[in-house]
């Protein structure tokens, strides 16, 4: 019997409430040939990300810089005013979402998010 599974990379976030919050990603495949391993990225040129946290206070929807579309390189970010928007404690998560040029919509990244005051 085979499997398949399509389910995103689990990330758990750990944050403080009114910090500026920068990941950066880069987009691309592990290729194995010959026992070895070599990452090859994926140009995201046309591409579309969506990334929000989800937390009992609010969803806060984070902004996506595309550093380099040729290298699959993005940041993904949430304002301090937006960190400050979140409950703090467990029970929130967050995913990022990826939309190729044909539209095929996949959510690449998810996970928990866990929120801490600053004092």
């Amino acid at each position: 019997m085979s499997n398949y599974e399509q389910l995103p990379a689990k990330i758990r976030v750990k944050i403080i409430a009114g910090d500026d919050v920068t990941m950066p990603y880069q987009i691309g495949t592990n290729v194995v040939s010959n026992g070895t391993t070599t990452f090859v990225p994926t140009n995201i040129t046309g591409y579309t990300f969506e990334s929000v946290i989800q937390n009992m206070a609010s969803n806060e929807t984070a902004a996506i810089q595309i550093l380099s579309a040729s290298n699959g390189s993005i940041a993904v970010k949430w304002t301090d005013t937006q960190t400050s928007n979140l409950t703090t404690g467990c029970g929130s998560n967050w995913y990022l979402v990826m939309i190729d040029t044909y539209q095929y919509e996949r959510t690449i990244v998810a996970g928990d998010v866990e929120v801490y005051s600053r004092g």
